[in-house]
Formats: C-alpha cells, structure tokens, sequence
C-alpha cells in the first residue's frame, strides 16, 4: 500500500479533520507514524488541496533529544515534500521525575502553545488504529471504561485542535507505505521504549489474540460502540 490517501480522504469525510486554506502543523517525532503522516498529507495537498499550508514541528527534550545529524535528515526528507521543520525545545525539571508521562506532558504542553501562538488550525498526531485499540484496552483494565483516542479533539483549554489523520489504518500499513516510499525511522534514544505500560498491553494483546483471531476486531468493535464512533 504505497499511498494511504484514499483511507485518509475517509476519515476526513466522516470527522472533517482538514479544510481549505486551513494551517495544519504536524508533530514530527522521527518516527514511522509522523513520517507517514507527514508524507500522507504532502500527497493530500497535492491531490488538489493546494490551499493547505503544512507546517511540522520537533520537540527536543534533552534528556531524549535526536542528534543533529538525525534531525537533518528528517529535516531534509520533510523538505523533499515541501514541509518546513521547525525545532522548538522543550523541558523535564531535574527535580520531577523523567518518565513517560512527564515527557509525553511536556511535548503536548510545549507543542499546543506554539500552535496556538501561530494560530494553527489544527495539530496532527500521528496515532493510528493499533494506538486506538491499545489505548482502549489499557483504559478497560486501569480505570473500568472503553474510552480511547478521538479523531477530532479540542485541547489546552479548548485552544488547539487536535486531528489525528490515521487513527484508522493500521500499523502493518502504515509500515507497508513507508516500505514502498523508501522511509526509514529515526532510532529513538528513549531508554523506556521497550518498557512501559503501552508495550505491556500489546504483549497482552497478541495473547489474547492468540487465543482468539477475532479478538482485535471484537475489541474495536467495542470500544467504538463506547466512543460513539467509526473507526
């Protein structure tokens, strides 16, 4: 699947995440999904959507901060799609602890005012339909209710809208595009990757999948019925 546009002209349809001569920032992290989603709404915009401006943006957090040779390629491929990248920087307090938390609220606290600071439309995440499902599931298990991630939502103090343009493809196709678009991830320096509650769920999932093929769509099935959703 080299293009996931048409998916994308889907979601838009149903939840209108994007309009003409709208700005639209996106956060880049270096990872698959935002490089996807960065190409995805490139192609978008050429698909007779001249009037979008895109802009994306890298938070830097020292403490997990890219090199400045991995920045430049990502700067350079984003270029390559006439997307410009800003680097802004943001900050975990020695005194607080580093963990994800406090690095995924300092992104979105530091991402969302420079959006509303350049009076951005909307700011596009990158989650897609395995983040959904995941998201779902841990909020089953640790707080009793099916609630997960939305395609449209209004944050920071209803400031800044927040989009999430492949919040129904999946990972195995977002990684198939990214294949056939030759784009290859920045290696994260995140020493809690591989260790966290996030990764501890899709360990359960591929057990109960396992133990049930049907598994994954009876759980999205169920959490879009608690969503109100159609995803």
């Amino acid at each position: 699947m080299a293009s996931l546009v048409p998916q994308f002209s889907k979601i838009n349809q149903k939840y209108n995440l994007i309009d003409e001569n709208q700005l639209i920032l996106i956060a880049v992290s270096g990872g698959i999904d935002s490089m996807v989603l960065s190409r995805t709404l490139a192609e978008y915009r050429l698909a007779g959507y001249a009037s979008i401006n895109l802009i994306a943006v890298h938070l830097s957090i020292s403490q997990v901060a890219l090199s400045k040779e991995q920045l430049d390629k990502i700067k350079d491929l984003l270029a390559s799609w006439h997307i410009p990248l800003e680097i802004i920087s943001g900050k975990v307090l020695v005194k607080d602890k580093f963990d994800c938390y406090a690095c995924a609220r300092e992104r979105r606290r530091q991402l969302f005012r420079h959006a509303a600071d350049n009076h951005c439309d909307a700011v596009a995440l990158g989650h897609n339909l395995d983040d959904y499902l995941e998201t779902g599931l841990m909020n089953l298990i640790y707080h009793g209710r099916l609630e997960s991630l939305q395609p449209v939502q209004f944050m920071f103090n209803n400031k800044v809208r927040v989009i999430r343009p492949l919040l129904d493809i999946s990972k195995k196709h977002i990684l198939a595009s990214a294949r056939a678009n030759s784009i290859q991830a920045v290696a994260s320096p995140c020493i809690f990757q591989n260790d966290n509650q996030r990764q501890n769920i899709r360990e359960t999932m591929c057990v109960l999948t396992h133990q049930n093929r049907n598994f994954r769509a009876n759980l999205r099935r169920a959490i879009n019925h608690w969503n109100n959703l159609d995803i």
